[in-house]
């Protein structure tokens, strides 16, 4: 409940890594879970926050506009949605020329779906929301299962996540056009009965109109998408 922030870089495709660097500049509180991602000379990093107390848990960015020697001041991104961060699910960070959007899962009443903010301002400030999942997942502890996403155009992201219907989990997957504020493909990827919390972890991969999804299943067995249900 004391730690900080921190990275180290590479600048030869990995071989050796320089001195570590703090991100955060929080005097009270500690930071959690972080995700980073560069675009350019600037690295963006998010990372969860609480108040003294290890109360109301909420996402923060960092930002570094040089090269990742220094970093700002970080800036409270995901508050502009009611209710708080879920507490132990980790998020992801997304940036391209025009946005930065953080993904995560919200706490809101025990409901517990997953949901953005995004800045338009290189992470000065973050003004809109966005609703990624709708599925009102009820459910008393965090499920320590968070989203993973990309860009893939200039005006769409793809989210992968879990969640629970009915009271079996599931993994979907979010097409969400940024321009028209609306989601244009919701998939359910893979859907279990009574696998519960052992379908964990989805993550994203896109090429070239091929969208990759892995995910943490407790079944022993093998499970396909035809790739014809992704348009």
């Amino acid at each position: 409940e004391s730690g900080h922030i921190y990275i180290v870089k590479s600048t030869d495709k990995g071989e050796t890594f320089g001195d570590t660097v703090r991100v955060d500049h929080l005097a009270e509180g500690f930071g959690q879970y972080p995700d980073l991602t560069v675009l350019n000379d600037t690295v963006y990093v998010t990372f969860m926050n609480h108040d003294a107390d290890g109360l109301n848990p909420s996402y923060e960015v960092a930002r570094s506009v040089d090269g990742g020697m220094s970093f700002e001041s970080e800036v409270l991104a995901a508050s502009i949605i009611p209710g708080e961060s879920c507490d132990c699910c980790q998020p992801e960070i997304l940036v391209d020329e025009e946005s930065v959007i953080v993904l995560f899962r919200n706490n809101d009443e025990n409901i517990r779906d997953i949901k953005a903010v995004r800045s338009l301002d290189r992470a000065s400030s973050f003004t809109e929301w966005i609703s990624l999942d709708d599925h009102n997942w009820y459910i008393e502890s965090c499920p320590s299962t968070g989203p993973d996403g990309q860009f893939i155009s200039d005006t769409k992201l793809a989210a992968a996540y879990k969640t629970e219907v009915d009271g079996d989990p599931k993994v979907f997957l979010n097409v969400y056009d940024l321009e028209s504020g609306e989601s244009t493909d919701l998939i359910e990827i893979y859907g279990a009965t009574g696998t519960g919390a052992n379908l964990n972890y989805p993550q994203i991969s896109y090429d070239e109109y091929v969208i990759g999804l892995v995910w943490e299943d407790g079944n022993s067995q093998f499970y396909g998408l035809d790739e014809s249900s992704l348009k």
